[in-house]
């Protein structure tokens, strides 16, 4: 199997019967002592969406042709997703606010259609806390911010969003409007205010070169 880092040779000593996974997981423990973290991923020529590479995990490294991967500097590419996120969830505060009074106001054809839009952001924000997860190999479940577990602060979401739906399948408005306006734009504006505490810990969990850079401030 060839591999390439950034479209240059890389050489490693591979073990003949290895598995594509172990290899990977050797490949990532080294560019992370050199403060890169991977980007992109092609097997074969193949680019592999995120998480895909461990569907295949198991697979011979015998089978395999070629390994390309994409590396950016871990401190550059967290600071970006972090700054994307915050800006994320600004968008999805606004937005989330003009939905709900699109509900208390009673135009409800259009605020269904922005409701829709509400709970797709949601969703990308949470694949996005998923996918940072994978990539830096985080323990949501024992990394806390603001006094509780990453883990668990993501979970407070998913009753108020039952509550939405319910009051969505009831057909009830004002009660969508208060459940947005009073239960959701406040946890998205919580999940603003601990998002320079989770860049912070996502740093701290790996190696980071002196020369890195500095933290993203608080909003």
């Amino acid at each position: 199997m060839n591999i390439t880092v950034n479209g240059a040779p890389y050489e490693m000593t591979m073990e003949q019967n290895a598995t594509l996974g172990q290899v990977y997981k050797q490949l990532v423990n080294s560019l992370t002592e050199s403060g890169m973290v991977v980007a992109g991923i092609e097997i074969n020529g193949e680019a592999m969406p995120g998480g895909r590479i461990w569907d295949l995990s198991s697979q011979s490294i015998t089978e395999i042709q070629t390994l390309d991967l994409m590396t950016r500097q871990t401190v550059e590419m967290v600071h970006e997703a972090f700054e994307s996120a915050d800006q994320h969830l600004q968008m999805l505060i606004s937005e989330t606010e003009k939905t709900a009074t699109m509900f208390r106001v009673g135009e409800e054809l259009g605020a269904q259609d922005r409701f829709s839009k509400c709970v797709s952001g949601l969703q990308w924000f949470l694949k996005a806390l998923d996918a940072l997860r994978g990539m830096m190999e985080l323990d949501y479940t024992n990394m806390a911010v603001g006094g509780n577990s990453v883990e668990a602060t993501i979970q407070e979401f998913v009753p108020m969003m039952d509550d939405i739906l319910e009051a969505q399948a009831e057909n009830d408005a004002i009660l969508i409007a208060d459940l947005l306006e009073y239960e959701l734009v406040p946890k998205i504006n919580r999940w603003r205010e601990l998002l320079p505490e989770l860049e912070e810990k996502t740093l701290a969990s790996v190696k980071i070169p002196d020369n890195a850079g500095s933290k993203r401030q608080k909003p």
